[in-house]
Order: C-alpha cells, then sequence, then structure tokens
C-alpha cells in the first residue's frame, strides 16, 4: 500500500529510518480507516489512512517527514474497502 499524495524517503536514504518512525507512531496497533483512491503500475493500493479522524499524510507533511506532490495527489474517486 502507498499513501496518496505524498512521498517520504525510502529507508536507506537519508532521514528514511526517521520517516519510517513518524509513520508506525500514529498508526500501530490503532484502527485505521482506508479510503483507496487507485490501484499503482505495481499493483499497491493508493489510500488516504486516517486514524481518528486524522489524516495521516498530512501530519507526516507537518512534521516534516515527507511531501505533497501533484502528481502523487488523488484523481480518481474513492472505493470501499
Amino acid at each position: 500500500m502507498r499513501l496518496s499524495g505524498i512521498d517520504a524517503p525510502e529507508k536507506k536514504q537519508p532521514f528514511g529510518q526517521r520517516a519510517k518512525e513518524a509513520m508506525s507512531r500514529p498508526v500501530f496497533g490503532k484502527t485505521q480507516a482506508l479510503d483507496r483512491h487507485k490501484v499503482d503500475p505495481y499493483r499497491r493500493s493508493v489510500c488516504k489512512v486516517s486514524v481518528n479522524g486524522r489524516d495521516v499524510g498530512l501530519e507526516m507533511i507537518r512534521h516534516g517527514m515527507a511531501w505533497w506532490y501533484r502528481a502523487y495527489a488523488n484523481h480518481g474517486r474513492s472505493v470501499e474497502l
């Protein structure tokens, strides 16, 4: 799965491990709401992920652990999982 609209460092890139930890904190062991927008060319679901009504991707951007890219933003319709 990929988060819709954001890009973050890969684990082996600078800040990759910190980005992974920042992503894990708000979601690990919590109920997550997934809003799937599309499936990418690698057959991964591209989703908006929310925990307690908060957009996890947006939180990653706010904390400086990810970037928003128009090319990665949702242009499809939402579907139920």
